[in-house]
């Protein structure tokens, strides 16, 4: 029996392991894993666990990848990044659109969110629907609570999320622009910004409307600043007036 000293858990190992990740650590802790000893990672007993830093710390994120420094605040999660991600390991495959998909939980997931269209995680705020738990925990972070913690010592910059924050870094201060345009060699940082590139200069192509006023914008990412920001001004009764209107109309609608 281990149980834990900073709360009244106890339990059998295995039923650790496989209900509370809050109360386990991988043996692998303050090292790089490799592929094979992350599928193979060991626990230590409860006991030996600082438990009550990780519950205190909402964005502690312990498990990282040893082939791309990603970092996750699941063991699981890091698993599954490993499989989708350095061993494309995606058995299981969407019915609907033939899209693959690394377990069966990413799957219904993506089944309820994409072609169902099901959002069941609702902003108790704005009343904003989400199909994931955590994309609602980040709308309330990001736009309701203004919490943004990861900042940049250099600028004194700070944003919402570590992964934007990363973006930020190989941008602006390293200067990295590892892919570059066919059409007219201008370089790009990511992916996703040369395929906005594209898409606007080359195609002339804008897929994203805002469902508040007549705005069209290149990429996801932007919609979602741009609505989110919307939904700031809404909540403090600031917006402009066209918007007034788009969100009244809105209303009717629905």
């Amino acid at each position: 029996m281990y149980s834990c000293g900073a709360s009244s858990v106890s339990s059998e190992l295995g039923e650790i392991q496989s209900t509370s990740e809050l109360h386990v650590r991988p043996k692998l802790q303050g090292t790089q894993a490799s592929l094979e000893s992350i599928k193979q990672a060991v626990f230590y007993p409860i006991s030996e666990c600082s438990v009550k830093s990780e519950l205190n710390d909402r964005n502690l994120k312990p498990y990282k990848c040893g082939v791309c420094g990603k970092s996750f605040s699941r063991n699981n999660t890091l698993r599954d990044h490993v499989m989708a991600v350095h061993e494309k390991n995606k058995s299981f495959q969407c019915q609907e659109c033939g899209k693959f998909f690394v377990n069966s939980q990413y799957l219904r997931i993506h089944l309820n969110s994409v072609h169902k269209g099901l959002k069941p995680y609702k902003c108790e705020a704005c009343e904003k629907t989400f199909s994931r738990s955590e994309r609602l925990k980040r709308h309330i972070r990001t736009v309701h609570e203004n919490l943004r913690s990861y900042v940049c010592e250099k600028f004194e910059r700070s944003f919402a999320r570590n992964d934007k924050l990363k973006r930020h870094l190989k941008t602006v201060h390293e200067k990295a622009m590892s892919y570059q345009c066919p059409e007219c060699n201008k370089s790009f940082a990511y992916s996703f910004a040369l395929k906005c590139h594209v898409n606007v200069a080359h195609k002339g192509e804008r897929p994203y409307s805002c469902g508040y006023c007549d705005k069209k914008f290149v990429a996801k990412s932007q919609i979602n600043r741009h609505e989110a920001s919307v939904q700031r001004d809404q909540i403090r009764g600031v917006l402009p007036g066209d918007l007034k209107r788009g969100l009244h109309m809105q209303g009717i609608r629905k």
